[in-house]
């Protein structure tokens, strides 16, 4: 399984830090212009993203199309890790749990063409191990022979991981989401770098009133106010609600409609 961490305008590569050796050399950059050589001090390779090669869709395609290896996982680059353990509760993960982590992900890659760790937002609510059928986010991982037997594509601005995911759900392809384990953001969404640079408010709506146009009655829209995110524009934006399992129960009906 290969790790790829697709970084834009990071000072620090949060994510890199927190895996254990062994990992850190499977792990392949993707950035934009002018940090190629920056980010090969790390001493991982580096793909520089081609000027034909647009946005976060555009990268996480290339990457589809051009890894060598069938399974490989995408991860934000501000990603900070833990574990439940035996109290019911959360705690920091430490190298040996990441390890452990990624082996986890990886054996599903064997059977499923998609899947996730969880958020930590959220985990609580979840007390089996893995789920089927759910909200992907930060930590994506495929299996790319998989995804390819489909026609799959990433297309989108932003939300272009909830596009691909109900693109394979209603494909017939469930996914896997990792609940013993789980990551947040080291910095906060809406921090330098990253998306941050782009993703406007309008750009926000646009993504999302596509989705629900892409996905007709598996998405709403619906608007929402956060005090963390999106502090620049009020906290407000233009979002989503999904229904991730009805995406997938519709592909098992004879009567499908893309």
């Amino acid at each position: 399984m290969r790790i790829f961490i697709p970084t834009l305008g990071r000072e620090k590569q949060f994510t890199f830090e927190t895996l254990p050796d062994i990992w850190k050399r499977r792990v392949i950059f993707v950035c934009g212009p002018g940090e190629k050589k920056r980010l090969q001090a790390l001493g991982a390779p580096v793909w520089e993203q081609p000027a034909e090669v647009k946005g976060i869709a555009g990268v996480r395609q290339m990457i589809m199309d051009f890894a060598k290896d069938e399974k490989v996982v995408m991860l934000d680059d501000d990603l900070k890790f833990a574990h439940r353990c035996a109290d019911g509760k959360l705690h920091p993960a430490d190298k040996t749990v990441v390890n452990a982590m990624l082996l986890s992900v990886d054996e599903q890659l064997s059977n499923f063409a998609h899947g996730a760790v969880s958020c930590r937002e959220g985990n609580n609510r979840v007390k089996d191990d893995i789920t089927f059928i759910g909200r992907p986010l930060r930590l994506l991982a495929y299996n790319r022979r998989m995804v390819k037997e489909t026609n799959c594509r990433f297309r989108l601005k932003v939300m272009e991981d909830f596009d691909m995911t109900l693109q394979l759900l209603r494909a017939g392809r469930e996914n896997f989401i990792i609940w013993n384990f789980c990551h947040d953001q080291c910095i906060g969404s809406g921090a330098p770098g990253g998306c941050s640079g782009y993703r406007t408010p309008a750009v926000q709506a646009k993504a999302a009133h596509d989705l629900a146009r892409l996905h007709p009655g598996f998405v709403k829209i619906v608007e929402k106010e956060t005090k963390t995110a999106w502090k620049d524009f009020g906290g407000k934006r233009t979002d989503v609600i999904v229904y991730w399992k009805k995406a997938f129960e519709s592909s098992q009906s004879s009567e499908q409609v893309f």
